[in-house]
């Protein structure tokens, strides 16, 4: 398996997030809640009190209603929000969908500095991962914010269930 170059990444990443871009409303929607129910059925998920959805912005795979249902469910949810100086990504859990605001990154919405309630990222038992590529052997493109990236280098004892999120058009086969 070879190493891909930051340019050969940064080719790629454009590549997928170009192919999210172009698909029509009515079939983001559509992969949207096609992904919201295998979510919702993954024994993990089912099984998971504490969970990490990231939230959705842009042409990524919505996770809203899976953020809302998540609350419904009773699960302790937890979501990714950056620091102001934009250095780091932190965990914090979420009591209300409507706790979100604006963030420092690209305004994702995210608990403001004053709602947050930092957790632990060993307490997390499933977490949703953003991807705009997977390969077969589960290797990960995201979508170059490096988040989850370097919460996961920081935090290796971590022994949560990581489901990668992808839209089917994203599916192909890409060598890293």
């Amino acid at each position: 398996m070879r190493t891909l170059n930051s340019k050969s990444k940064a080719d790629l990443r454009r590549h997928y997030l170009e192919k999210q871009k172009q698909l029509e409303p009515a079939a983001r929607k559509r992969d949207s809640a096609i992904i919201r129910q295998r979510v919702l059925r993954h024994p993990a998920w089912q099984d998971a009190t504490t969970v990490l959805v990231y939230v959705s912005y842009g042409a990524e795979v919505d996770t809203h209603q899976i953020l809302t249902e998540a609350l419904q469910q009773k699960k302790r949810l937890i979501v990714p929000c950056v620091s102001k100086e934009g250095s780091m990504t932190l965990l914090s859990q979420l009591h209300r969908i409507s706790d979100l605001a604006p963030g420092f990154f690209k305004n994702i919405l995210e608990p403001p500095p004053g709602k947050r309630e930092i957790v632990d990222p060993i307490e997390v038992e499933v977490a949703l991962i953003p991807g705009v590529a997977f390969d077969r052997q589960g290797g990960r493109l995201g979508p170059g914010r490096g988040a989850f990236r370097s919460h996961s280098a920081q935090h290796d004892e971590c022994s949560s269930l990581g489901i990668g999120v992808l839209r089917p058009s994203a599916s192909e086969t890409f060598t890293p």
